[in-house]
C-alpha cells in the first residue's frame, strides 16, 4: 500500500522555560523514591503527565516509553495516514507519538506489521531506542560491557546500542553490578532514561535517511463474523484474485494482550473478486481483534495494507467451528507435551524461552499461563516441551512459529497452531517390558513417561538374588536404565524388584517384580540429553555406563566453545565444563563415547540451551519467577514458584507482592499473608478474598531476595482463574 506521510512539523510540548515543580507531588507513591526528583522534572516538562499514582515498579508499557521518549527529545511530529502499524489505529491516544517515532526510525515493529503498543520491553530494547532517536552511529566499545556480571548477557543485535547507550550515560546498573539487559524494564526506570535525554537533547543528530513517501490506494473493505471459525471480508471494488487468494498476506491478532497470531487455515476468493471467506481458529465472543491485509492489490494494481478491526459477536446466535482439537498434541503430564509433526525437524531451528518459537496461551484468550521452559526432540518428528502446570479440563493453544525441517524450510510461512484439551490421567503407568543390553545394565519400558524424580531414585530397586541395588539410574521419557555395581553372568536370570514408580500425573503403579536373563552386550551406548546445569557445566546423559568417554565439540550459534574438561561423575553422566552464556542456543556434537563392551556409540548432535539459573549452590544470580497458580482447591491462595532458594525475610513480605484486576489496575486484591514453603523455592499468597473464575489478574512481584543476597529480576504477568 502506497502512503503519503504528512510531515507536520510542529514540536511536541516541552518547556524550554522551567516549569512549577509540585504537580509532580500528586505522585502519592514516590515519597522517597530515588526516581522522584526526575519524575519531578518530567512532569515539568510535560513529558509525564500528573497523576495520583506513578507505580514505580511496573513494567513500562512501549507505548509510554515511546511517548516519553519522543516528546523528552523534542522530536518534531510526523503523522502518516493510514497507520504504519496494523495495531496502532488513528484513535489512539499514542498514535501521533508512535507515527513520530517510526517516521524517525526508532520503532520498526514486527514482521507482521504491528507495534505491540501494550506489551513492555527489554532494558535492551530501550537502549537502542534511545540510540536511535539519538542517530548515534559512532564506534561502539562493546568492553564497557564488562563493568557487569551479566554484560555478556546482552543479544548480539542489541549490543553496539546497549554499549553506546552505557558509555553516553542513558543506561546504567544495579549498586550489585547487573545490567539485567533482557529483563522487563520498569516505570522508573524509563523515567529515569527519559531524563536523561531531556538533559542530552542537544545533542540529537539530523536522520540520515527518511522513510519513502508513496499514495494511497482507495480501497476499504468491512469484516463480518459468519462463524465462530469463520470470517467475511468485503471489498469496496474488485481485488487481484491471485494476491487475494495467498494466505500469507493475512494475519490475525487480538487487538490486546499478549496478541498472540490466530491460525488462519484457508482463504476462498469470491467468483466476482469482491470478497473473501477466511477460515480460522475459534474466535471468542466479545473479543476486539484486528485483521490485516498486506499489500493487496485493486483492479488496477495499485497495492494497499488494509488493517481492519471488528468484535466477535455473541458466538451462541453463530454457528459452530468445524475445528476440532489437534491430534498434532499428546499431553503426557501436567507439565509436559509432545508435539508431533508431518517433516522430519531440524533441531537447530527451535529453542524455549520467552524468545523461543513457541506460545501457550488459554484457549480463545490472549493470556499466558506461562513460558515453554524447554524443547527437546525426542524423534525426528516430535518435540517434547516442558510447559507451565497446565489445568484438568481447560482447553489451551499452542502457536509455533519458524520451525523449520532437515532441508531449512519453514513448516509454515504462518504460524501453526494447535488447540488441545488437558484430561488428567488417573490410569498408574504399565511396565511394558525388562531386558539386558548388557552384564551391567537393565533397561526397562513403560507405556508412558514417568516422573524422573522418582524413576532415578536407586531404592526402587533391587535384584532379588544379591540384594544389589543400582549404582546409578538414567530415567528418560518412557525407559529406566540402571547401572549395576557388579557384572552379571550372562545366561543366567534375575528377579528385579521394582518400587512404586510414578507417572508425569503423579499416578504411582503398585510394587511389582519382573524376571529377566542376562544377555551379552551387544548394544551401543545412546546419548540421551545435554542439559546445562550451571553457567560453566553441561551434564550428558547416556544409557549406561561407559569406558571412555569419547570427545565432545561444542558451538554456540556456529562459533566454537572450548570445554575445558569432561569426565563422567556418575556411571552414565557426563560432566563438561564449559563457561555458558544466556544467549544463543548451544550444539553440542559426540564422538566415540564406548561403555564397558567396547560397543561405540554412534556420532550425534544434541542441542541445549541456557537459561541462566544456576543448579548448584552459590549462584551469583538473582532468583527469577517461574510460575504463578491458584493453589489447588483454594481461590484465595495463590503459590509462586522461583528459580532458587530464597531469604525468608524478604520472601514473606506481602508489599513484594501485588495482585490487580488485568482490566482494571485500579482493583487491588489485598495480600494477606506470604509464607515460605519447605523447599525455600515456593512461596504460598493468602488473598483476603477469594478469586473469581473465569476472571484474568494481574500480578507484579519485586524485591524478594535470593539465599546469596542477590534481589530478584521484577516479574509480571497475567494469569485466568480456572472454572473448576
Amino acid at each position: 500500500f502506497r502512503r503519503v506521510a504528512l510531515l507536520l512539523t510542529v514540536a511536541l510540548v516541552v518547556m524550554a522555560v522551567p516549569l512549577p515543580l509540585q504537580a509532580a507531588g500528586s505522585f502519592t507513591d514516590l515519597e522517597n523514591h530515588w526516581v522522584k526528583e526526575k519524575v519531578e522534572d518530567l512532569v515539568a516538562a510535560g513529558v509525564i503527565s500528573p497523576g495520583e499514582k506513578f507505580r514505580p515498579r511496573d513494567p513500562v508499557s512501549r507505548a509510554d516509553f515511546v511517548k516519553m521518549l519522543v516528546t523528552a527529545a523534542g522530536l518534531s511530529q510526523a503523522v502518516s495516514f493510514p497507520p504504519t502499524f496494523s495495531d496502532v489505529r488513528q484513535d489512539a491516544w499514542f498514535y501521533n507519538y508512535v507515527e513520530t517515532a517510526a517516521h524517525h526510525g526508532i520503532v520498526q515493529g514486527d514482521d507482521s506489521g504491528r507495534f505491540r503498543p501494550y506489551e513492555g520491553l527489554t532494558r535492551e530494547q530501550m537502549a537502542t531506542m534511545v540510540i536511535r532517536a539519538f542517530n548515534d552511529q559512532s564506534t561502539a566499545d562493546p568492553s564497557v560491557l564488562n563493568r557487569f556480571k551479566d554484560g555478556d548477557r546482552v543479544s548480539a543485535w542489541a549490543k553496539d546500542n546497549v554499549a553506546r547507550a552505557v558509555a553516553r550515560g542513558f543506561l546504567s546498573g544495579t549498586d550489585t553490578g547487573f545490567l539485567f539487559p533482557t529483563q522487563a524494564a520498569t516505570r522508573d526506570q524509563a523515567a529515569a532514561v527519559a531524563w536523561q535525554v531531556l538533559q542530552k537533547r542537544g545533542e540529537l543528530l539530523p536522520p540520515t535517511t527518511s522513510p519513502p513517501a508513496t499514495s494511497p490506494g482507495n480501497l476499504t473493505a468491512t469484516v463480518t463474523v459468519q462463524a465462530a471459525d469463520r470470517l467475511l471480508v468485503t471489498f469496496s471494488a474488485p481485488v487481484d484474485k491471485t494476491g487475494a487468494a495467498s494466505l500469507e498476506r493475512y494475519s490475525l491478532v487480538p487487538a490486546t494482550g499478549l496478541q498472540v497470531p490466530v491460525a488462519l487455515r484457508a482463504v476462498v476468493v469470491a467468483p466476482d473478486a469482491k470478497s473473501v471467506e477466511i477460515t480460522c481458529s475459534e474466535l471468542t465472543s466479545g473479543t476486539r481483534y484486528i485483521l490485516s491485509m498486506l499489500q493487496l492489490a485493486d483492479a488496477s494494481g495499485v497495492k494497499q495494507t488494509l488493517s481492519l478491526p471488528f468484535t466477535v459477536p455473541n458466538l451462541s446466535t453463530l454457528p459452530s467451528p468445524g475445528a476440532s482439537p489437534s491430534p498434532n498434541i499428546q499431553v503426557l503430564g501436567p507439565t509436559r507435551l509432545k508435539v508431533t509433526f508431518d517433516r522430519d525437524i531440524n533441531p537447530a531451528s527451535f529453542q524455549a524461552g520467552p524468545e523461543g518459537n513457541f506460545t501457550l496461551v488459554w484457549a480463545g484468550t490472549v493470556f499466558s499461563p506461562g513460558v515453554v521452559r524447554e524443547a527437546t526432540l525426542v524423534s525426528a518428528r516430535e518435540i517434547a516441551l516442558t510447559v507451565p502446570t497446565l489445568e484438568a479440563g481447560r482447553d489451551y493453544t499452542l502457536s509455533i512459529r519458524d520451525l523449520r525441517d532437515t532441508y531449512g524450510q519453514k513448516l509454515s510461512s504462518s504460524p501453526l497452531s494447535y488447540d488441545f484439551h488437558v484430561q488428567s490421567d488417573s490410569q498408574a503407568p504399565v511396565l511394558q517390558s525388562v531386558v539386558s543390553t548388557g552384564p551391567g545394565t537393565i533397561e526397562f519400558t513403560f507405556n508412558e513417561d514417568l516422573d524422573a524424580a522418582v524413576a532415578e531414585d536407586s531404592a526402587n530397586y533391587r535384584l532379588r538374588e544379591t540384594g544389589a541395588v543400582p549404582v546409578s539410574v538414567v530415567a528418560h521419557g518412557n525407559k529406566v536404565v540402571l547401572v549395576m555395581p557388579t557384572q552379571l553372568t550372562v545366561g543366567t536370570s534375575y528377579t528385579v524388584d521394582i518400587g512404586a514408580l510414578s507417572d508425569l500425573w503423579g499416578n504411582r503403579a503398585a510394587a511389582q517384580s519382573r524376571s529377566f536373563t542376562v544377555q551379552a552386550d551387544t548394544y551401543a551406548p545412546r546419548a540421551l540429553e545435554a542439559k546445562a546445569v550451571g553457567s560453566t557445566a553441561v551434564e550428558v546423559r547416556f544409557s549406561e555406563n561407559l569406558l571412555t568417554t569419547g570427545s565432545f565439540g561444542l558451538k554456540r550459534d556456529g562459533r566454537k566453545v572450548d570445554i575445558v574438561r569432561s569426565e563422567q561423575i556418575r556411571p552414565g553422566v557426563v560432566r563438561l565444563t564449559a563457561y555458558l552464556s544466556t544467549e544463543g542456543r548451544y550444539e553440542l556434537e559426540i564422538f566415540g563415547a564406548r561403555d564397558l563392551a567396547g560397543n561405540q556409540a554412534s556420532s550425534t548432535t544434541l542441542y541445549f540451551t541456557y537459561d541462566g539459573t544456576e543448579k548448584g549452590e552459590g549462584s551469583a544470580f538473582p532468583p527469577e519467577v517461574l510460575a504463578v497458580k491458584v493453589n489447588p482447591g483454594r481461590s484465595d491462595q495463590l503459590e509462586v514458584s522461583f528459580s532458587q532458594r530464597l531469604a525468608v525475610s524478604s520472601a514473606e513480605k506481602t508489599r513484594n507482592y501485588s495482585l490487580t484486576a488485568a482490566d482494571d489496575l485500579s482493583i487491588g486484591i489485598d495480600i494477606d499473608d506470604a509464607t515460605l514453603g519447605q523447599d525455600e523455592k515456593t512461596v504460598l499468597l493468602t488473598l483476603d478474598e477469594p478469586l473469581t473464575p473465569g476472571v484474568s489478574y494481574r500480578y507484579f512481584i519485586s524485591g524478594v531476595e535470593g539465599a546469596n543476597d542477590e534481589e530478584m529480576i521484577p516479574a509480571a504477568g497475567y494469569f485466568v482463574v480456572g472454572s473448576g
